[in-house]
């Protein structure tokens, strides 16, 4: 029975982990662009005018977190809804949101507190969610999902041909 619990626990912690750095993912990726900002300051006023650009880059940069955190809240607000969520972390994170905090692009206000950090590790994770689902379900994809699962699915038709309607093959 212990044993039980303990592992519902680490599960529910690992869930609550990966929430926050679904909740957190602009605030993440922001470091990221302050930090490119940072070093293209500390060039010489002759190299930043040749690598002018990367003030656009840096722009649409902060443009795409938003985009992106946009569907990250959507998305965990509608996997709470399915789950009757009432007191989730997303909640306290968009009541958060509300009172000014998530529009901030200061650096120090960026910053969680110390307990509340995502690791980089979960930073990851949620990264290549993302990339996943542009891989899986958007046109941009299209090439990278016939790279990988074309060979797959052919192979797989060949092995397992469709022998009528009810009789499909279904593959794990």
């Amino acid at each position: 029975e212990g044993f039980r619990m303990d592992a519902q626990e680490e599960e529910r912690h690992a869930a609550e982990n990966i929430l926050r750095a679904f909740r957190n993912y602009d605030k993440e990726g922001l470091l990221d662009v302050l930090r490119w900002e940072h070093n293209y300051n500390k060039l010489s006023s002759t190299h930043q005018r040749l690598m002018r650009s990367l003030q656009e880059v840096h722009g649409k940069a902060r443009e795409c977190l938003k985009r992106n955190q946009d569907f990250f809240d959507k998305l965990v607000a509608a996997v709470d809804e399915d789950n009757g969520n009432e007191s989730s972390p997303l909640r306290e994170s968009q009541e958060t949101s509300t009172s000014g905090r998530r529009g901030s692009n200061d650096l120090s206000s960026r910053k969680e507190k110390e307990g509340e950090r995502v690791s980089a590790l979960d930073v990851e994770k949620v990264r290549y969610v993302l990339k996943d689902l542009v891989r899986e379900w958007s046109a941009e994809g299209a090439i990278e999902r016939a790279q990988s699962y074309d060979k797959i699915t052919g192979i797989l038709c060949e092995l397992f041909p469709v022998r009528g309607p009810g009789h499909r093959p279904k593959v794990l």
